[in-house]
């Protein structure tokens, strides 16, 4: 099994933003199977005045699923 995390963040006194990766990794038991996933957040928020926030919240994810075909034990 493999893992990596890789996080950013940043601000200033309005606006606060923050990035995050993943990558995950696991081979299966049998020959040539296995689960890979890539995945990424993005958060942003904006203080526009004191009554009123704005945010945009991303995230997404690719997985490769290598399965067993069916019959094999």
């Amino acid at each position: 099994i493999q893992s990596h995390n890789l996080s950013i963040s940043s601000g200033s006194h309005n606006s606060n933003m923050s990035l995050s990766g993943n990558y995950f990794k696991q081979d299966g038991v049998i020959i040539n199977t296995g689960f890979e996933r890539y995945s990424g957040r993005l958060n942003i928020d904006h203080d526009i005045t004191e009554k009123l926030k704005i945010g945009v919240f991303l995230t997404g994810s690719l997985i490769n699923a290598k399965v067993a075909p069916n019959g094999v034990v």
